[in-house]
């Protein structure tokens, strides 16, 4: 309620200053214009005329900037097309809103007075003139707010992607993983040098990858599979038959985007929150179609982790959604299943 108050405040206090200066500006105009034409100065005039113009102003700011705003929360075509109409609908409403201003201070204050329909014209079109002016000044101070933002947003684009990578680097890297790694190669060394040479093309893959990934913000579902399926493959080796996954993707789907490690960041949370074993394999399903990334397996948790990183990683790949999509990446826990569910982007 506050709240609501004090905007509404605001807005006042800002329409009352607005017309205080444009109310001053004019007589003003017509007060120097009097001094260096040698007319002569009648203060009450200049008086009434502050009065007039406060009162036309703020009866004209109080409509239009209201509209101007509206239009702009709503704008879905073009830039020049709304200010079109902006400018034809508060010209309009300039025009009314001087007409009746006009008129009742000629009935109550000089009703004698001719010829009242030129000057009416020359304050409608005074009017009008002030009205563009105001639209253009709001129009100015909205691109400018428009382009701060995007400033913001990129910047902060920037530094999610920057964590991302980071986190995924780390996660990749980390002692434990390359740990397991160098063990499966060296006992496929021994016994299966034909796989060692496989898992170690695999291995190399992934790190290539991410160092390619690194300075792009979206890239193809087809390059992700790609990457993915090294990554797969180093997980099969390392749990064998604790490990069973699956991918069924639209080839629609295959030329649609979506921000890079996204599926690698889901299978690696999969893998690090849940039991695998023999006995109770993690079984992962990556499925593809209508612009949606469905990704689920059997959900077995391990003891609840203290790391503080611990979610992290879908808060920033969330994080990153947010600038290219409305649609909110959903991550649940049903029927003992978990369930990640990611958009595909249209363009790159």
């Amino acid at each position: 309620m506050m709240r609501l108050f004090y905007k509404k405040f605001s807005f006042l206090l800002e329409a009352t200053l607005a017309s205080l200066v444009i109310g001053i500006l004019i007589p003003f105009v017509f007060f120097l214009k009097a001094i260096f034409s040698h007319q002569v100065i009648v203060v009450n005039a200049y008086l009434l005329g502050f009065v007039f113009s406060f009162t036309v102003s703020f009866c004209i700011y109080f409509f239009n900037i209201r509209i101007v705003n509206k239009l702009q929360q709503k704008e879905s075509g073009s830039h020049v097309g709304r200010i079109l109409k902006e400018l034809l609908i508060t010209s309009g409403i300039s025009g009314i809103v001087m007409f009746l201003v006009f008129t009742a201070f000629v009935y109550f204050l000089q009703s004698e007075q001719s010829p009242v329909n030129t000057a009416l014209f020359d304050n409608i079109m005074i009017a009008i003139i002030m009205n563009v002016i105001v639209v253009a000044l709001v129009e100015i101070a909205f691109f400018l707010g428009k382009w701060k933002n995007s400033l913001i947003e990129s910047e902060q684009l920037r530094r999610t992607n920057a964590e991302v990578r980071y986190a995924a680097l780390t996660s990749q890297i980390n002692p434990h993983f390359l740990f397991n790694c160098l063990n499966a190669l060296s006992s496929l060394i021994q016994n299966d040098p034909e796989k060692a040479i496989v898992f170690t093309r695999e291995f190399s893959r992934i790190y290539r990858y991410v160092l390619d990934s690194k300075d792009r913000l979206i890239v193809s579902l087809r390059e992700e599979l790609n990457f993915l399926n090294s990554y797969l493959y180093l997980q099969k080796i390392r749990f064998d038959k604790g490990f069973v996954h699956s991918i069924e993707i639209d080839a629609d789907c295959l030329q649609l985007f979506l921000p890079p490690l996204s599926l690698q960041l889901l299978v690696e949370n999969a893998i690090k929150h849940n039991e695998i074993s023999e006995e109770n394999p993690l079984i992962l399903s990556i499925r593809g179609k209508n612009e949606l990334l469905i990704i689920t397996n059997n959900y077995n948790p391990v003891k609840k982790s203290s790391n503080p990183e611990s979610g992290l990683g879908l808060k920033n790949l969330a994080d990153r959604y947010s600038h290219y999509t409305n649609i909110i990446p959903v991550f649940k826990v049903e029927n003992n299943q978990y369930t990640a569910i990611i958009p595909l982007l249209n363009d790159e």
